[in-house]
This record gives C-alpha cells, sequence and structure tokens, in this order.
C-alpha cells in the first residue's frame, strides 16, 4: 500500500485544517482512514506551507535529471536515514530526500550496505532424522512403483508464501550493514520464523509497542484495541485510540503515561466516562472525546486535568452537563459541545451562567429539547428563562410516640406543640429551643384517655381543655409558681359523651370553644368564658356524631362547619343579636365527611372535605354558596390540612392506606397538582409552625412515632 497522499487526500486535509492544529487534524485524518498508514503533523504542517506558497496541494514539477550533490555531509544523512527506517526502499528514499536512486546504491554500497532478504529458518527436531528416513524409503518405493512419479510433482522456485499469510519472502528488503538475524517464536512447534509482512514493512517493532498499535518515537496510533494498553514506548507524549473495543474509561485509566500532552478518543463507543477517568495527566494540552456515545458525566471526570487548553465533547448523546464541570480547568482556551442533544431544563442553567462569565472560546451549542426551547441558543438564554426553584419537605425531628391531635401556641415568649397521646392517655407538652432549633419536652399533664388537648391562651393565662373518651373531659390552667396544670373545671358529662374535636375561637371579643361529639346520644356544645371559667352557652347539633368542627368567615360573617359521619356538613351562621349560631345550610351531595378546612387564595375562599371512602372535594364560595371545582383521590383519608408557607398553597391529604400526599395549588389551572408523598403511618393531625427562619409541620401519628417535617428550598440548577 503506498504511503504518499492522493489528490483527494491532500484536499481532504486542507478542507479540515481551518484554525484546527496540526496535530488535531492529523489525528483526525488518521482516525477517518484507519486502514492507510497514518500521517504525523509535520506532513500537514509541509502540506498546509506548500498550499499557502503555491495555491496547490500538488507536488512541484521535476526539472530534468535529478543531481547528486557530493558533500561529506550527504552520506551521514543518507546512511542516519536507513539507520532509522531500515526498510525504506531506495525509489521512497529518492523521493523524499531528493537523492537520485543510483547516488544511493553508490553510497550504500561504498559503506557495504545491503538488502537483505527474509530466509526461512528451521530448527532439527529430534524425531526429523527417523522421519526423513521414512520419507525417503516412501519415495525409493514410488519410483520402483512408478518410475514418471517424480514427474507428478509441481516444483516452483518462486517466493514462499505460508498459507497464513504470515511471510513474504518476495518484497522485502532490509538495509545494513550486516546480517540482523532476526527471529520471532512460532506458534507452530519446533520451528522459528521470521518476522510478519506489516512487521517486515515497520522493520524491528519496539517490543513495548502494543500489537493494536504504531508507534513512533513520541507518539502512538491505536486501532480495534480491546482495552487500554498498559505499556508504551517511553517518551510518549501523543496517543490516540480509535474504533477500541470497549466502552467505559475507568477511573486513572491513563495514569500510566503521566508525560501525555495529546490524546485523541474519537470515533469509539464510548459510553461511561469515571470519577478522575484522566487522573495523573497533570501534562495533558489537549483532550477530544468526539463521536462517542456519551450520555452522562460525572462533575469530577475531568478533575486534575490543570495543564488542559483544549477539549472537545462534540457530536456525543449529551443532554446536560454536571454543574461545574470545568470549575478547576482554569486555563481552558478552547472548548467545543457542538453535536450534543441538550436539554435545556434547570440542569443547564448553570452552563448558561457559565458562558456568559468565561473567556473560553466555545463555539455555539444549541437546546435540542424542550420543545419552547427547541432550536434556541443556549449562550443567549437568560437565568429568568429557567424556573428552579421548588421546595421540598423533609423529616425533621421525630417524637417517640403515637398521637391523635397537634396544636401550636404561644405562652410568655415562648412557642409550644401540645400532643394528645392515645397509650398513655397524656397531653405531652414541647416547647421550642432557640439555641438547639429542636422541640424539648416542657410538661405532660396526666389525664384518661385524652383524645384532644386543646389550648388557649387568655389574658396571658394558658388553659388547657383536655377532651376524654372516659371520665369526662376537663379543663386545666397554668400554674407557673408550681410549674404544674391546675383542674378547675368539669365538662357536664349529659352533653358531652364521646367527644372528637375541640375549636377555639373569638367573636366581637369573647372567648369561645365548641367540642363535637361523635355519640349517637350526645350533643356538639360551645362554651362561653366570663372571666371564672368556660360556662355552656349553646347547644348544636344533637345525635348527629358529629366528628370536627371548623370556625371560618365568610363575607365578614362568623360561621360554624359541623362535619358528621351520618350526615352532609351542615353550615351555622352567627347571629349577633342573639349571640348564638344558627342552622344556614347543608352543603348537599357530600355524604360521609371525615372534615372541613377552609383556606384562602388572594380572595377567594375554598372549602377542603375530607372523605374516607370516596373522593375528597374542593369547594369555592360563589357569593351564596360552594361549588364544586375538584376532585382528589383519597381513599382511607381521615385529615386534611390546608397551609401557606410564602407564595405557595399547599394540601396535605392523610391515608391510612398508603402514602399522604401533598399538592401544591397550581395558579394557572386554579387546581391542586400532586407534589410529594410522606411515609406517616395513620395520619391524625398537622400544624405549621413558623420560627427562627423555619417552617416545620408538625404530624400525628396513630400508630406511628410523631414527627416534625421541615419544608425547605430547592434548587433544582444546583
Amino acid at each position: 500500500m503506498s504511503h504518499r497522499l492522493t489528490r483527494e487526500e491532500r484536499i481532504e486535509i486542507v478542507l479540515m485544517s481551518g484554525q484546527r492544529i496540526n496535530q488535531v487534524i492529523a489525528a483526525d485524518f488518521n482516525a477517518r482512514h484507519p486502514t492507510r498508514p497514518p500521517i504525523s503533523h509535520a506532513t500537514v504542517s509541509k502540506l498546509l506551507a506548500k498550499f499557502r506558497e503555491t495555491g496547490s496541494v500538488l507536488d512541484l514539477p521535476k526539472c530534468g535529471r535529478m543531481k547528486t550533490v557530493t558533500n561529506e555531509e550527504t552520506p551521514v544523512a543518507v546512511l542516519a536515514s536507513f539507520s532509522k527506517s531500515p526498510q525504506r526502499s531506495t525509489r521512497r528514499m529518492s523521493l523524499q530526500s531528493g537523492i537520485s536512486r543510483t547516488s544511493l546504491r553508490r553510497i550504500l554500497a561504498t559503506h557495504k550496505w545491503h538488502p537483505y532478504k527474509l530466509q526461512v529458518l528451521q530448527h532439527l527436531n529430534e524425531d526429523d532424522p527417523d522421519r526423513r528416513t521414512v520419507f525417503a524409503e516412501w519415495a525409493k518405493q514410488k519410483l520402483e512403483q512408478d518410475p514418471q512419479f517424480t514427474q507428478k510433482i509441481l516444483f516452483s522456485d518462486e517466493a514462499n508464501f505460508y498459507v497464513n499469510g504470515e511471510v513474504n519472502k518476495q518484497n522485502h528488503r532490509y538495509w545494513s550493514d550486516t546480517n540482523p538475524h532476526w527471529i520471532d517464536p512460532s506458534k507452530t512447534v519446533g520451528t522459528k520464523k521470521l518476522m510478519s509482512p506489516a512487521e517486515a514493512r515497520r522493520g524491528p517493532k519496539d517490543p513495548r509497542c502494543p500489537p493494536s498499535c504504531s508507534c513512533t518515537k513520541d507518539s502512538a496510533f491505536c486501532v480495534d484495541s480491546r482495552a487500554i494498553p498498559k505499556v508504551f514506548p517511553s517518551g510518549i507524549i501523543s496517543l490516540t485510540m480509535v474504533n477500541v473495543a470497549f466502552t467505559e474509561i475507568p477511573e486513572g485509566a491513563f495514569s500510566h503515561l503521566p508525560m501525555l500532552q495529546f490524546l485523541l478518543l474519537n470515533s469509539n463507543k464510548f459510553s461511561v466516562l469515571a470519577d478522575d477517568a484522566f487522573a495523573g495527566l497533570i501534562h495533558l494540552q489537549y483532550l477530544f472525546i468526539e463521536n462517542n456515545d456519551i450520555q452522562s458525566l460525572s462533575k469530577r471526570t475531568f478533575r486534575g486535568l490543570k495543564s488542559l487548553t483544549h477539549l472537545s465533547l462534540a457530536n456525543n448523546n449529551l443532554q446536560v452537563l454536571p454543574r461545574d464541570l470545568f470549575k478547576h480547568l482554569d486555563i481552558l482556551t478552547d472548548l467545543d459541545l457542538r453535536g450534543n442533544l441538550f436539554h435545556c431544563d434547570c440542569k443547564v442553567k448553570w452552563l448558561v451562567d457559565w458562558l456568559q462569565k468565561t473567556n473560553t472560546t466555545v463555539p455555539d451549542i444549541y437546546c435540542a429539547s424542550p420543545i419552547e426551547f427547541q432550536g434556541r441558543k443556549i449562550s443567549g438564554m437568560l437565568p429568568r428563562d429557567f424556573n428552579c426553584i421548588t421546595t421540598d419537605f423533609a423529616i425533621y425531628e421525630t417524637f417517640p410516640f403515637s398521637s391523635i391531635s397537634a396544636e401550636v401556641f404561644e405562652h410568655a415568649g415562648d412557642l409550644f406543640a401540645v400532643f394528645a397521646q392515645p397509650n398513655t392517655g397524656n397531653c405531652a407538652l414541647y416547647v421550642w429551643n432557640h439555641v438547639e432549633m429542636a422541640f424539648r419536652t416542657f410538661h405532660n399533664l396526666t389525664s384518661q384517655s385524652a383524645v384532644y388537648c386543646k389550648p388557649i391562651v387568655i389574658d396571658s393565662s394558658m388553659y388547657m381543655v383536655v377532651a376524654q373518651l372516659f371520665s369526662g373531659s376537663h379543663i386545666y390552667k397554668w400554674d407557673g409558681d408550681t410549674g404544674k396544670f391546675i383542674k378547675i373545671q368539669d365538662i357536664d358529662t349529659t352533653r358531652i359523651r364521646k367527644p372528637n374535636a375541640v375549636e377555639a375561637f373569638r367573636i366581637d371579643g369573647d372567648w369561645y370553644f365548641v367540642m363535637a361529639d361523635s355519640s349517637k346520644a350526645g350533643s356538639t356544645s360551645m362554651y362561653r368564658w366570663n372571666s371564672n371559667g368556660f360556662y355552656s352557652h349553646q347547644t348544636l347539633h344533637p345525635w348527629h356524631r358529629d366528628t370536627h368542627i371548623e370556625f371560618l368567615e365568610v363575607d365578614g360573617k362568623p360561621r360554624l362547619i359541623l362535619s358528621s359521619s351520618s350526615q352532609a356538613p351542615v353550615v351555622y351562621q352567627w347571629n349577633r343579636s342573639q349571640k348564638q349560631f344558627t342552622f344556614q345550610s347543608e352543603i348537599a351531595s357530600t355524604m360521609d365527611v371525615q372534615m372541613v378546612k377552609h383556606f384562602k387564595v388572594r380572595k377567594d375562599l375554598y372549602l377542603c372535605l375530607t372523605r374516607f371512602i370516596g373522593d375528597s372535594k374542593i369547594l369555592r364560595w360563589e357569593g351564596q354558596r360552594f361549588i364544586e371545582i375538584q376532585t382528589l383521590p383519597s381513599r382511607g383519608s381521615m385529615v386534611a390540612f390546608p397551609f401557606a408557607i410564602g407564595p405557595r398553597q399547599y394540601l396535605v391529604l392523610g391515608s391510612d392506606f398508603s402514602f399522604s400526599r401533598v399538592y401544591l395549588w397550581d395558579a394557572l389551572t386554579q387546581k391542586f397538582q400532586p407534589f410529594q408523598e410522606l411515609n406517616i403511618r395513620a395520619p391524625r393531625a398537622f400544624s405549621l409552625v413558623s420560627i427562627d427562619n423555619k417552617d416545620i409541620l408538625l404530624v400525628s401519628s396513630f400508630k406511628g412515632n410523631t414527627l416534625a417535617f421541615q419544608h425547605l428550598m430547592v434548587d433544582l440548577s444546583a
């Protein structure tokens, strides 16, 4: 095969040049033509210089017969050249040096250099004499049987070729002043052979050059390698690997080549680049990983490449790049990311910021997706194009007990949380510790079968309404001197037989609380504070097994909504002249509602109706009545809690059968959208705490530990 460049190949090199360095052009050309002998960057340099000087890539026309310059330097140069490349023919040497072939042969003959040919040698085995004797006797017998036997044998004096193509004695010459006597162990037992044709063309190969590579004194070009070779000739500073048979570059893959300055890994099938894949290459300046199948990178892939100035990741399948991928590439001057399928979401926002600040030259790259950004130039995007701030609820604190109610209140400058514990029957009070940033035990109010502990702070005094399943319900007052709760009042057991919930509120300066009774014979009752205690004020909704009370104001008028397991929720409105609640309406077509909670979005009032069997519903107040606008799957739900943190409106629906779900209000659709799932066992109550720049969601669990979730801001571009 000719080593000379054809006219088309020379034109291709010129077209490839552009603003690229000669090493890159040579490596790229070799990658495109792996079957021809590789060219060096010097060849590219000479060709481009010729093109600049003459405007042509063709050889200069010859000027008559080549004349030999006879001086002392010419023989030295000729012998040095043949010493370096003894397999080179006089024809090629003549074309490259400008010395005629006749002069070259005269110089070689004068210094007694000869063109040695290959000669196959074979050692005699121990049984060879016997085998030859047997053969001679067999041939003698054949001649006796047929005197014309020898005429049936084909003899030839042509070049000898092995069937496997390993030895070609006809076309090979090796110039030397002494017989080289090359021998190479053969896989054939008992024989020795000379070098293969490929080895013969290259002359004696450096034993440290891998079989799949071609090596010079400072470079290696590898094709079809099954792995990254571990041994190379010393002094290698340039390595090219194409069409390899592996897909992953492991950690420290090239650490045994610390002097590498140029590494080209184009036209392979790499899909994974491990962390620190190029560790140890502190002198590497040029790294090209083009035309592979890399879909993602680690932020530590290029760690340690302190000298890298040129990096190309063009024509891969990269959709995102990890944040700060190029952070430690301090002297990077050129970066090529073209030909990748970038997905322009929050993961690419950091790249937009980096492109606007860096001094590195980066050709334009474009978004492939999503549709709204398709075809848009990434460097032209703005930070406001991305909505990358989201939120998350993460466990902040765990309380080692189960509970069925959770209330938060402030007293004497401290923040408290109180939980009704079904197993012990106590009301457990916790206080917020501003130093430890956590709730710490404050006091246990001993009771029997407490189902709800409702704190009420009136005129700096703390009262606790304790609803109990057995032995009646009671009201306690906190005594700061003794550090204990003192019982000041009993709730009439003839009215409240099976309490389920307690709601406290203030109307026209007066304090009230309502206790829902879930028994068939009981009545939900309201009590009013009269400076000495709470006294019965009104009986509401008798014998309907009420489960929850919700106090709210609609159009400036106080209202109560009672949820019942036996009928639809009932709405009561406050009558200021009578100072009592009067029946107003029912919320139709909503049976089996466990709880009703209200919330506001801007000026609109909404209700959330929680159902244990069936879907929960979201209703909006439309001036005279509530209109259903959304249903939410909530099988097994006994509690709902709408709450707002900053501009975000959330709704959490507890579930006894699966994960509890947090929903986020979508201002565009005016509906809740699924946001997050929380793993809570049988939740019974939620409460929100905002303190010390923290937003904490307290969750009572009937079958597991009581939990506190922190509301976190998450930057998706990080």
